[in-house]
């Protein structure tokens, strides 16, 4: 929880979030608060990304930005390596 403290001031940042592996999909479901991704295909920042939806709510700007920014904060190396394709990161 320190992370949390750090990053938005405070210990709690809400109820448990239900984490679940689901083939080919990224997705965040309020109602009954699971965060899904593909362990297939992992991600860091789609992770981040539905983390986001989590702890800020639908925004997709928000989730976007939020995500962006701390994995180019946490790996700036690996960061440098991805080019834009549309609105998502891809590796060169």
């Amino acid at each position: 929880m320190r992370l949390s403290y750090d990053l938005w001031g405070v210990e709690k940042i809400g109820p448990r979030a239900i984490f679940k592996p689901q083939a080919g999909l990224y997705a965040y479901n309020p109602k009954d608060n699971e965060l899904m991704w593909d362990e297939a295909h992992p991600s860091i920042i789609s992770t981040l990304h539905e983390f986001a939806h989590y702890r800020f709510g639908g925004s997709e700007l928000t989730a976007c930005r939020f995500s962006v920014w701390l994995f180019k904060e946490a790996f700036p190396e690996s960061y440098a390596k991805l080019t834009w394709d549309g609105h998502m990161l891809k590796l060169c």
